[in-house]
């Protein structure tokens, strides 16, 4: 069979504030059975999975248990590892964002976006909910609770790297109806634009300096960074060069690695949840503009 090029396919990766539920275990049997059928009409796969490991509340459990969050977040993770090869999931490789090579990337990442004047200093007021690590305005609550999980959002304010989202609205605007393949199903795509760009959008919080589990921005140590900006270089990094060691990531993956403004030589999809997808959807356009013809994103 002709080789058909090379596939990139990857899961959101799973939250270690608890062990793994149903909908973490489908989700990765969805994107197994994917990738076992693009390797098998031809295409070169590789699949990337793992766990998402930062960020307050997971700091707020390990307190609790009276472990340190790294002891806390190797338990979590080394069970969702277990259920995945325990369902015999063909992942090529497991990425935790307490991996170093994944620290180095989101560091340098976070540098490039403030160098290039995407990322600023400010303060935020609001209210955030700490089971979503997200803030809201009084605005966008539903009967006084967070709008996704229904749960009591506390009033916080603290100093705060912002990431100019409002800049890239119009362009995102414009691609994803352009691109009709881009969000998938259109009843997604549907939900973003109506709910998200359409309405006008905020600048990003991306630093937190209310608590220190977290990747520290290397210019300015007290803040970390944001768990959900931390998390989504997983997607990203196999597929955009800002690693540090080019040549050897190339050996070991077999994918040609792209500058910023390369194409990618390979078709990538994404499966996630409309909960994660806004805030990747704006990670991927701000930062890979040139990279959307060839990835998009599945909704589960």
């Amino acid at each position: 069979m002709a080789n058909k090029g090379k596939y990139y396919m990857t899961t959101a990766i799973a939250y270690t504030s608890g062990k793994p539920h149903i909908g973490n275990t489908y989700e990765i049997i969805l994107a197994d059975a994917i990738a076992r059928y693009k390797r098998a009409e031809g295409y070169d796969v590789y699949f990337q999975t793992g766990t998402d490991e930062h960020g307050q509340k997971i700091q707020e459990k390990a307190e609790a248990a009276g472990i340190s969050p790294k002891e806390f977040v190797d338990q979590i993770s080394g069970e969702v590892k277990r259920i995945w090869d325990m369902v015999n999931s063909s992942y090529d490789n497991f990425v935790r964002t307490t991996d170093e090579d994944h620290e180095k990337c989101v560091k340098k990442i976070f540098k490039k976006l403030y160098d290039q004047g995407d990322i600023y200093k400010g303060s935020y007021e609001g209210l955030y909910c700490t089971p979503c690590e997200s803030f809201w305005t009084e605005s966008q609550l539903v009967d006084g609770k967070c709008p996704d999980c229904g749960r009591e959002v506390q009033p916080a304010k603290e100093e705060a790297y912002f990431f100019k989202m409002s800049k890239y609205a119009d362009r995102l605007i414009d691609y994803i109806n352009t691109h009709p393949d881009f969000i998938q199903p259109v009843s997604r795509k549907n939900e973003m634009m109506n709910n998200f760009l359409l309405p006008g959008l905020q600048d990003l919080c991306v630093s937190r300096t209310s608590f220190s589990w977290g990747i520290p921005v290397d210019f300015d140590p007290k803040h970390v960074v944001y768990v959900w900006l931390d998390a989504s270089q997983t997607i990203s990094q196999k597929s955009v060069t800002i690693l540090t060691d080019h040549q050897s990531f190339s050996r070991k993956t077999g994918l040609q690695i792209c500058t910023l403004s390369e194409k990618i030589s390979c078709v990538s999809t994404l499966f996630t949840g409309l909960f994660s997808l806004w805030h990747l959807t704006f990670h991927f356009q701000s930062r890979y503009s040139d990279i959307h013809g060839c990835f998009r994103a599945v909704t589960r």
